[in-house]
């Protein structure tokens, strides 16, 4: 049994360190939805927010917000099969904010400056995913593996969103059996 434990230990302490590449790839724990649009795409998702850890102590309640171009946001649950729990809008003039930011900011550049995150999901609290529609393919950012810093201005947009998805959609909280 104290080799199961230990075993077990290794394996949360390992998903949680970043990559041996240095790359700061994501690392998420439980898979976020996925988008196959691009932001040329008028309507189409800019943003997805994904939430995850301790918001599943008493049931799966963490949430994935996506935010379309439109003002439209979806919730769903993470980790759970992906089925939209409710829809919202929110005002689009923060949403083309993050639209221009991301077509004008070198995004591997910004991931190569800065500081390595934490990942606080292992102790009871939340970590947070942006994954960036662009041209080239959806772009992630894992607070468990950067720092998703405020003075970062796509990264300020970006929480500035999810206040208000969070304050627009509400996730009805389950509990579970």
């Amino acid at each position: 049994m104290k080799w199961i434990s230990i075993g077990v230990l290794g394996l949360v302490i390992s998903s949680c360190s970043p990559s041996a590449s240095g790359g700061g790839e994501t690392t998420m724990l439980q898979p976020a939805p996925t988008t196959t649009t691009t932001a040329a795409e008028p309507n189409g998702p800019v943003v997805t927010i994904v939430d995850e850890g301790g918001c599943f102590m008493m049931g799966p309640n963490c949430a994935t917000y996506i935010v379309y171009a439109d003002g439209t946001v979806e919730v769903a649950r993470t980790g759970e099969s992906g089925a939209i729990e409710a829809t919202a809008t929110i005002d689009t003039d923060p949403i083309g904010t993050i639209d221009d930011l991301i077509a004008s900011t070198d995004l591997e550049a910004l991931r190569s400056d800065l500081p390595e995150g934490e990942m606080t999901a292992a102790y009871d609290g939340t970590d947070t995913s942006f994954i960036y529609v662009t041209s080239q393919g959806d772009v992630a950012f894992s607070s468990a593996a950067v720092e998703l810093v405020a003075s970062e201005p796509l990264f300020a947009a970006t929480w500035k969103i999810r206040d208000l998805a969070a304050g627009a959609v509400e996730l009805p909280v389950k509990t579970r059996p």
